[in-house]
């Protein structure tokens, strides 16, 4: 049936950067990025891999219905002080036109200064 070959998955994610701001040495801050199904097929998910360690990636639902939606939760711990940050999830998707998509989190991390001896 070549109605039921041209239905597809689509994916949008509504915003794929989120801004934490400035962050402390040591923070941990999470964010829920919300992920559509704007096709006509079920869409899967499935977390690729992470620019580091330290971003995790929770999917409420690896399959979302047609018309659906669901989230998808990265996580930052901040461990060393530096100007900007930028870390990613790359998801994997079965949708033809978007078969993978990144999802980030930017900022930056506040330097102390000290003085030696105090």
């Amino acid at each position: 049936d070549a109605a039921a070959a041209a239905k597809a998955p689509r994916v949008v994610p509504v915003a794929n950067v989120h801004q934490f701001g400035i962050m402390n040495p040591g923070d941990r801050r999470t964010h829920k990025f919300t992920v559509r199904n704007d096709g006509d097929a079920p869409l899967s998910l499935k977390l690729a891999s992470t620019t580091c360690k330290c971003t995790l990636a929770d999917l409420e639902k690896a399959e979302v219905p047609a018309g659906g939606q669901t989230e998808i939760e990265l996580a930052w711990h901040v461990e060393n002080p530096q100007y900007r940050f930028r870390q990613a999830a790359l998801i994997d998707t079965n949708n033809p036109a978007m078969p993978q998509f990144e999802l980030a989190v930017e900022g930056s991390v506040r330097v102390k200064f000290a003085t030696a001896p105090d």
